[in-house]
């Protein structure tokens, strides 16, 4: 058999132990010992090594989507960075190796380089700041700006097509999403979840006096990647690459440096970052200055936080999740706070 027949068939060993939900171990299969495979990440992301030496790349990028709309969102932006990447050299691409729309299943090849969030690791106070890698995460964080424009630019055929289901990031559908968490928040803080139902009581019946309105009035829509973070980033030789495209969606043309924005400021609080490094790289990107931006940056990093919570409650019993549910809703009671002196 092949190399890909072999993969072809670990990979089928793997989606098994996917669906018996043992896939956070790494797996190797007795009768296929010419790969080995490793969770990476978040929604059953695996990285498949292969053990022998070969000609062509030594390992794959394996994504097990969650559902159906989840699989056509990752594949559509794969498809259109690879296409982006063939004509702008400074973007850097993975290849499309092999995509199972039943299983939902996609596999690329590695995109090469270190991720945002590996140099961030090795900037940590303990360790002696690598000259190189502060000068490549600079350098790489200069170039976010230019490679969200340019996917903007190359991605607003998406909006006039409407044959995806891209998911909506707009004031209106952040209240709802922050309305959904609120039964769960109840159990554990009816107070502040009282007073996050009366600050998103205000912004509806705001939005509901027209488009105009300041503070929720929706700006150009562009295609947003929606969950860009530091993981998803990743530099190498001056270029930049973003994966998981599985949040694509329809949002203001800041939406996605203020999710950036979001996660370096939690890591700006963590003591193993060093906070001036972090700060650095903070400021060069958008900051939130008109009363709309300010507006959508808090609701945003009140649904993020509440977000943390809320898995908080569902998976953490233990003094560390007790600490971190009380240090998280310290920040929803501040974000509330900001949005109150909004209205």
């Amino acid at each position: 058999m092949n190399n890909f027949g072999l993969f072809v068939e670990f990979l089928d060993l793997l989606w098994e132990k996917k669906c018996s939900q043992q896939y956070r171990l790494p797996f190797q299969s007795p009768s296929n010992r010419n790969f080995s495979a490793k969770l990476v990440g978040r929604n059953y992301v695996w990285r498949i090594a292969r053990k022998e030496p070969c000609e062509s790349d030594s390992s794959y990028f394996v994504k097990f989507c969650n559902n159906t709309h989840h699989f056509t969102r990752e594949l559509m932006g794969i498809k259109h960075i690879v296409d982006i990447a063939s004509r702008h050299a400074e973007v850097l691409a993975p290849s499309l190796l092999y995509s199972d729309p039943d299983r939902h299943i996609i596999v690329t090849s590695p995109l090469g380089g270190n991720s945002c969030a590996d140099l961030l690791r090795l900037s940590t106070r303990r360790m002696t700041a690598s000259a190189e890698k502060y000068k490549e995460l600079h350098a790489g964080f200069l170039n976010v700006p230019r490679w969200l424009a340019l996917w903007q630019e190359e991605t607003r055929n998406l909006i006039e097509q409407k044959c995806i289901p891209l998911y909506k990031h707009d004031h209106t559908t952040i209240l709802e999403r922050i309305r959904r968490k609120l039964p769960s928040l109840t159990l554990y803080s009816p107070s502040t979840a009282s007073r996050i139902q009366n600050v998103i009581g205000k912004f509806e019946l705001e939005s509901q006096n027209g488009v105009q309105n300041s503070l929720v009035k929706f700006g150009t829509s562009v295609v947003v990647h929606g969950d860009f973070s530091p993981g998803n980033i990743f530099f190498h030789d001056g270029k930049i690459g973003v994966l998981d495209y599985e949040d694509l969606g329809i949002g203001p043309y800041f939406s996605d440096q203020f999710r950036l924005r979001y996660m370096l400021t939690q890591c700006r609080e963590n003591w193993r970052y060093s906070p001036q490094l972090i700060q650095s790289l903070i400021d060069l990107l958008w900051k939130p200055v008109t009363l709309y931006e300010k507006s959508y940056f808090i609701l945003s990093c009140l649904q993020w936080r509440l977000n943390e919570i809320t898995a908080c409650i569902d998976g953490h019993s233990t003094l560390s999740g007790i600490y971190r549910k009380y240090t998280l809703l310290k920040k929803v009671h501040r974000n509330i706070d900001v949005l109150q002196g909004m209205l």
